[in-house]
């Protein structure tokens, strides 16, 4: 095999590899920042009621 088979051939691969993991690592990031804020919320919450 010459280089450029080997570039023909692992670049589709690294590409397709590249796509598959951001499509599964978009959700897990969003909804990991999701539950980020969710958590930031309910840190205001309780701080505001033991204020009171």
């Amino acid at each position: 095999m010459t280089v450029v088979d080997w570039i023909f051939i692992i670049t589709p691969c690294v590409l397709l590899f590249l796509i598959i993991f951001i499509k599964f690592i978009t959700p897990i990031i969003e909804s990991f920042l999701i539950v980020i804020k969710f958590v930031k919320d309910i840190v205001n919450i309780i701080k505001s009621k033991k204020q009171e």
